[in-house]
């Protein structure tokens, strides 16, 4: 994903990096002419080295500049790159992979595309401080061989100490990573579980002080041992470079028989080579923040390792389906130990029913729903469309099939048909009015006005949702549990009729036993198996 993040942006990237070299040339040109003056060692008055060193110092300004325009608009595309192909590949995984990784998600987004994509910006300016590195030890070792000698010397040291304290840190960026997660889950909690945190004082205390206060200073020890190790990266840095110049000027002098002036312009330039090391030791901090977020990233699983592949999808498919049946379906949820077990089932539902799905709790009725929606593919046996068994890469297909309002559902703020166009607002306006939503929310082509509803009115919105996508299959999850008298019946002898009469496929599950003549069958369920299927009438 990076490697291709860079190629996407390789234009940028090479323009960024070629004036960041420009800049460096320019500077070093700079530090000669510095050195020159300082030194005496010209020919001609001062002022006449003045405009050269003068001109030297705007080219070098205004190719700095420049390469920071062209960075600031590769950063902003690499953010919005990597969020974009994260979203991408999240959106991409099947159901249950993603309910296992949905806390990850917000850190993910938030977290690891600024760590990657600070770690991809300092590619330009560790570029920068490289060839400046380069351009002033060449010209160190134009001035004196010998003391270039005692310098490289503290900078092998410096830097390989540096790289030793900073792979250290690797496992504290790796650790505060995996903190960051626990930290956004309860970040999450504090508005999801107002309402019970509010009633119960004891508990918000619990909260507030053993787990989210306890999440936030364990990842306190981790930064301030993280940071720490870095602030000693600087310091020793620091110190070994001084000890090196230190050394230079001294060696130059007591030993080595070195010039005065010329040791004094070696120095001023070994001075200079203090800022771009001490900027390449920083990219390398952020390198090593932005690979533990790459390597976080792996844990993922393979959709966030490799290339994304991207999924066709064809909503015709299965449109002309007669039969759909389940034969000896069955389901484990990974991980877990109870001994709840799906199946194994052998159901059909054909074209145009309405089949009722009644149970206890516990019973499968909502491992049903993501099996028969494509949700989830079975552990074992089979799910057939008019005798074709589904495997994983039809999947994708077959779910175009639904629509479906789960218990869990989710609203959105606009109204689609299944082309992904707005349905005609007569026929919107008609549903709002008779779910009693008219004097709530508006539609104007097809955006609602709000979202900011009650419970039951924002269910009665994802049913209008649900049902002006003209699908093949409606599965409604408990949709009347929570609504009153009027709008029940309206949904269970209107609705349900009118939906069926239009050569739609029903699956609602429900407890409402007194609507049950609806129905052309009701299926109920216990202990994840079919314990009877009848027709209703």
């Amino acid at each position: 994903m990076i490697a291709e993040t860079i190629r996407r942006h390789r234009i940028p990237l090479a323009t960024a990096g070629a004036l960041a070299a420009g800049s460096a040339l320019a500077s070093i040109v700079l530090i000669t002419q510095i050195g020159t003056i300082a030194g005496g060692v010209f020919a001609g008055t001062p002022h006449s080295m003045l405009w050269p060193a003068a001109a030297s110092l705007v080219a070098m300004l205004a190719l700095s500049a420049a390469a920071q325009t062209f960075q600031a608009h590769f950063g902003a595309a690499v953010i919005s790159d990597l969020r974009s192909q994260l979203c991408a590949r999240f959106m991409a995984l099947d159901y249950a992979r993603l309910m296992s990784n949905r806390e990850r998600i917000a850190g993910a987004l938030v977290v690891d595309v600024t760590r990657i994509a600070q770690m991809l910006l300092v590619l330009p300016q560790a570029l920068f401080n490289a060839l400046v590195a380069l351009f002033c030890l060449a010209y160190l070792a134009w001035l004196s061989w010998p003391l270039l000698l005692v310098l490289a010397g503290f900078v092998v040291i410096s830097v390989a100490c540096a790289l030793a304290i900073l792979r250290r840190t690797e496992g504290f960026f790796a650790r505060i990573r995996e903190e960051e997660d626990s930290l956004f889950r309860h970040f999450r909690a504090i508005a999801e579980a107002k309402k019970e945190l509010s009633m119960n004082a004891a508990r918000a205390a619990h909260f507030s002080e053993r787990v989210l206060g306890r999440a936030i200073r364990d990842n306190e020890v981790s930064l301030r041992a993280a940071n720490r190790w870095l602030g000693y990266t600087e310091v020793w840095n620091m110190a070994i470079v001084y000890a090196a110049i230190l050394s230079v000027a001294f060696m130059g002098r007591a030993y080595l028989g070195q010039d005065a002036s010329q040791v004094a312009r070696f120095v001023i330039a070994s001075l200079f080579l203090i800022g771009p090391i001490s900027g390449l030791i920083a990219a390398i901090r952020q390198v090593v923040a932005g690979m533990s977020s790459v390597r976080y990233l792996r844990t993922l699983g393979p959709a966030f390792s490799g290339p994304a592949l991207a999924a066709s999808i064809d909503p015709t498919r299965f449109a002309g389906w007669s039969r759909l049946s389940f034969r000896q379906v069955e389901y484990r949820y990974p991980g877990d130990a109870d001994e709840f077990r799906f199946g194994p089932m052998d159901l059909e539902l054909r074209r145009g029913e309405m089949v009722f799905v009644t149970g206890g709790n516990g019973s499968g009725k909502s491992t049903l729903s993501l099996l028969l929606t494509g949700m989830l593919a079975p552990s074992g046996g089979e799910v057939r469309v008019d005798g074709h068994a589904l495997t994983a890469t039809d999947l994708g297909d077959f779910r175009q099939l639904f629509t479906a309002v789960f218990a869990d559902y989710w609203l959105f703020d606009d109204l689609l048909d299944r082309r992904g166009r707005s349905p005609p607002q007569a026929g919107i306006e008609a549903l709002l009015h008779r779910l009693g939503l008219d004097r709530k929310v508006t539609a104007t082509d097809g955006r609602l006005s709000t979202l900011d509803l009650s419970q039951g009115q924002r269910k009665r919105l994802a049913l209008t949702q649900g049902y002006l996508e003209d699908s093949d299959i409606y599965l409604f999850d408990e949709w009347a549990a929570d609504q009153d008298v009027e709008f029940r019946r309206c949904f269970y002898q209107e609705l349900l009729p009118e939906l069926k009469a239009a050569g739609k496929t029903l699956v609602v599950i429900t407890h409402d036993d007194r609507y049950f003549d609806v129905a052309d069958r009701v299926v109920r369920l216990e202990y994840g198996q079919v314990a009877a299927d009848a027709s209703a009438v």
